[in-house]
């Protein structure tokens, strides 16, 4: 256990059952004594739950680890050593200088982690429930405002004099058990008390009875902690897409979670996850865009591709062997039933966000269209006869709409994106004959007359049902 960073996944062997490997090898390290001992002193020290901290720093160690790479982050190797020590005295004394907060604000709800306005104002109908006045945006980016919602960019976080001298002196400590086990324990450490003193403080500051966001992946027990110490009651997740078993799919932390479906919710035993509670209402961004969806003849494409961030070989989801192979095999086919079919308007659509150019090199000669990224991706969706994916959400949302939506899983081995989905076969389409099938009927058919509704829900009330679930 001493070479732990020298860990090696057998690639050959399924994404979960190498999940689940490296979570136990991860379990292990923290259940030695020297580790135990380590945990246990950080928490005496910051007064935090033991449990609490066991499964924060699992969850920091698994997502540093890179299966595509097969290795854990250059941020745990020795070297980086010294560089987090000075980092950790330079937040510690900042820190310890900073004031102590001196007011308190009080609000039924905090929409917490917005990035931009546009993310902002896809929270806009919740004001039909709740007054703006009850509502705090706390956003990462200064440049977010509005004149509906009140917002704070917060950046404050504080240290008492007592806590730096204890943390200071443990850190001594992590340094010697860094060299013993030959891990940056320091990284941990830094992670730890920087979520621990933010959230401690912003907690202090702002106060509410529930806290929402829609990035489900971005979940965190140290937040939910001081949430529920200072009064709050309910935390709340938005699953934003169908769950992923990579190292961005496990370990989420939730007093509630609004899922699409019973049918594609996370499983949160199988993630280790603390979830209390879920409740199956649909998709934030397929409701938020029903208003836009409308019938457009100049878009009427046979076939839409809907692409997604980073898919390609040798990216961040390429974590076992056949993954190439049957990445690039689901390409042939839309290549192959493009030169096949010149006559059909195939079209190729990514994510809006996207900076990768794997497939449009892939696909050049083969007569699909490639749209432009900032439309909008739902109305195109609608206006095609097909809409085929290797792993967007957006199969499960349009699905719901009674559109012929289907994943293209070769061989049905795509368990990293489509694991968590109850019957996935039943949007799947594992070959390429399959795929010509598919098509002939989604030509002749307006419709599928089989409702998909146990994949997505669709509910024109969507944030009255989150509002009414609240504390």
């Amino acid at each position: 256990m001493r070479n732990f960073l020298e860990i090696k996944i057998l690639k050959e062997k399924d994404i979960e059952i190498n999940c689940k490997y490296l979570i136990s090898r991860i379990s292990k390290l923290l259940s030695l004594e020297e580790f135990n001992l380590w945990i246990l002193e950080i928490s005496k020290i910051l007064q935090f739950d033991k449990g609490k901290t066991i499964f924060f720093i699992k969850k920091k160690i698994f997502e540093t680890y890179s299966f595509s790479k097969n290795s854990f982050s250059k941020k745990l190797k020795l070297y980086y050593l010294p560089t987090y020590f000075i980092y950790l005295n330079f937040i510690l004394i900042k820190k310890l200088l900073s004031p102590k907060p001196k007011f308190i604000c009080s609000y039924d709800l905090i929409i917490d982690n917005i990035s931009s306005n546009f993310e902002l104002s896809s929270y806009q109908d919740i004001l039909k429930y709740i007054s703006s006045k009850k509502i705090l945006v706390r956003t990462t980016n200064k440049n977010v405002n509005s004149k509906k919602f009140n917002t704070v960019n917060f950046k404050h976080s504080y240290i008492r004099l007592r806590e730096y001298l204890k943390i200071i002196r443990f850190s001594i400590f992590t340094i010697f058990l860094s060299l013993r086990f030959k891990i940056n324990l320091l990284y941990l450490l830094v992670k730890l008390l920087d979520d621990y003193l933010f959230f401690r403080s912003f907690f202090n500051f702002y106060k509410s009875k529930n806290i929402i966001m829609h990035q489900h992946y971005l979940s965190n027990n140290i937040k939910n902690h001081f949430f529920k110490k200072n009064g709050g009651k309910k935390s709340c997740l938005i699953q934003k897409n169908i769950n992923t078993r990579n190292t961005n799919g496990y370990f989420y932390d939730a007093d509630l979670v609004f899922g699409f479906s019973k049918n594609t919710r996370i499983n949160k035993n199988e993630t280790f996850s603390r979830i209390n509670n879920f409740q199956d209402i649909g998709s934030f961004f397929l409701n938020r865009n029903l208003n836009k969806i409308k019938k457009n003849k100049k878009i009427n494409f046979d076939i839409l591709y809907l692409g997604g961030n980073d898919l390609g070989p040798s990216g961040y989801y390429d974590t076992y062997n056949n993954y190439k192979a049957d990445y690039l095999s689901q390409l042939d086919w839309l290549k192959k039933f493009s030169l096949e079919n010149k006559n059909l308007k195939i079209a190729f659509k990514h994510h809006s966000n996207n900076e990768f150019n794997f497939e449009k090199e892939y696909l050049r000669d083969s007569g699909v269209i490639f749209l432009n990224q900032k439309l909008n991706s739902y109305e195109i969706a609608y206006n095609s006869k097909m809409i085929v994916s290797w792993a967007s959400t957006m199969i499960v949302e349009i699905s719901s709409l009674n559109k012929f939506c289907y994943f293209l899983n070769p061989k049905g081995r795509n368990k990293q994106f489509l694991k968590d989905i109850i019957n996935s076969s039943d949007l799947s389409i594992r070959n390429y004959k399959s795929l010509v099938e598919k098509y002939k009927f989604a030509k002749k058919n307006k419709f599928f007359k089989k409702n998909n509704n146990k994949y997505c829900k669709i509910d024109r009330k969507y944030f009255y049902n989150i509002v009414k679930n609240l504390a």
